[in-house]
């Protein structure tokens, strides 16, 4: 792709998200319709881009240039950003306040500069774009402590990547990660350690995590919506740095992580038990994202570990944001939207059929071995379907007083089928990429 279209294509991206954000303050009445269009237009116009492998920099000012790539991972966590915000938006029409709509083209705009730049010090900037507006998403929705929590952790890993970022310019001259990858020595330790604990905070990895469920528990839907699309940047940068080579391999963290995975899943059975359905779903989550962690950190080949890290990150929020708006309407006592009710709640075994094909990819990167992975991924999601399966009893029975229709059940077990076929037995068989 030219550099002109794929520039031009960009700014487009950029436009239209701003755009509908004023817009959605201005006209307040079609703020769902602005915000729907932009990021259906931003979730084509990165696919286009990420079809074409646009490349290019973009100076600006006198900082460093803007460093822009689409390839194959920003493509994927880019995509995947954008295709979550557009199916967000689309379901919490009835229960969102039309200023965050704003609020989420704001955060998607950060999120998505934040995949497609190669250097740290951009990285940085897009990652304080998506922190004000969910903190006063999360203030102005939920509470003053869950929002300052958020942004207690936040600042501090952001502050660990802008040392990180300060370190890598005096050593090298350079942010960019493949010049950070030739640091040797104890700068380059220092740096690597940095990248690694920022990222594991913002990914809500063990024992960083405590943020992370206060938001979906004690803050509307959306807020917890967008802090799913906003832990993709701690797994994505993990994932990152092990294709630059930045780390190799850390059992320390391996450990430490499939402990904090084990941990996670021991307290969503508690909260199941108790009929906590969003805490339970949080940490069932955050399971899951310590899992994936683990095998950032393994001494697998990159491309199996950022195979199974885009299968989890797509399947993730697919799967747990329709998951999310249902939990809302549970709550609030509706009963109207039967077929997002059956269809989200029958993808709610998020670490069981949905997310099979990341498992067995991360078992396989952890284990040297596709037989016995496939076999423990089975087992494990057994246990955790058992688990979903009594939160969806809850969910549904706490969510109507009527009886679900036949037909709406059916249509959203077809649904739900179609999507783990898709996202769970599909995706095995993608071929590794660089």
């Amino acid at each position: 792709m030219e550099s002109v279209v794929a520039e031009t294509l960009y700014s487009l991206l950029y436009v239209a998200l701003i755009a509908s954000s004023l817009a959605s303050i201005a006209s307040r009445r079609r703020a769902w319709l602005y915000s729907l269009a932009a990021s259906a237009t931003a979730t084509i116009i990165v696919i286009i881009l990420g079809l074409g492998g646009a490349s290019f920099a973009i100076p600006v000012l006198h900082m460093p240039a803007l460093v822009v790539s689409f390839n194959k991972l920003s493509t994927v966590f880019a995509s995947v950003i954008a295709l979550g915000s557009f199916l967000a938006v689309l379901l919490i029409r009835d229960i969102a306040d039309e200023n965050d709509y704003a609020v989420i083209m704001l955060t998607v705009l950060g999120l998505i500069g934040f995949f497609t730049s190669l250097d740290l010090f951009w990285m940085l900037v897009f990652w304080e774009t998506t922190v004000l507006p969910l903190y006063y998403l999360a203030y102005r929705r939920g509470g003053r402590d869950t929002a300052l929590l958020f942004l207690a952790y936040t600042q501090v890993a952001g502050i660990l990547l802008a040392a990180a970022t300060m370190l890598a310019l005096h050593q090298v001259g350079s942010d960019a990660l493949c010049h950070i990858s030739q640091l040797t020595g104890s700068a380059g330790t220092l740096v690597a350690a940095l990248l690694v604990a920022a990222f594991m905070i913002k990914a809500s990895v063990f024992p960083f995590h405590f943020w992370l469920p206060r938001l979906y528990s004690e803050n509307p839907a959306q807020v917890a919506m967008l802090s799913v699309l906003m832990v993709k940047m701690g797994v994505y940068g993990l994932a990152l740095l092990r294709l630059y080579n930045v780390y190799s391999y850390f059992p320390a963290l391996v450990a430490l992580s499939l402990t904090g995975a084990l941990y996670a899943l021991l307290i969503a059975h508690r909260y199941i038990s108790e009929s906590s359905y969003v805490s339970a779903l949080a940490y069932l989550s955050i399971a899951h994202m310590n899992f994936i962690a683990s095998v950032t950190f393994s001494a697998s080949q990159p491309q199996v570990i950022a195979n199974a890290v885009v299968l989890y990150s797509a399947a993730h929020t697919l799967g747990l944001i329709p998951a999310l708006a249902y939990s809302y309407l549970s709550s609030a006592g509706r009963d109207e939207k039967l077929l997002l009710a059956a269809s989200s709640a029958l993808l709610l075994p998020l670490p069981g059929l949905v997310l099979f094909g990341s498992e067995v990819l991360a078992l396989t990167a952890l284990l040297g071995t596709a037989t016995w992975a496939i076999i423990i991924g089975a087992l494990v999601s057994l246990l955790n379907i058992s688990a979903a399966s009594w939160l969806l009893y809850r969910a549904l029975s706490e969510a109507t007083t009527h009886k679900i229709a036949w037909n709406y059940l059916v249509a959203g077990l077809a649904l739900a089928s179609i999507a783990m076929i898709m996202m769970g037995i599909a995706p095995i068989i993608i071929e590794p990429f660089a």
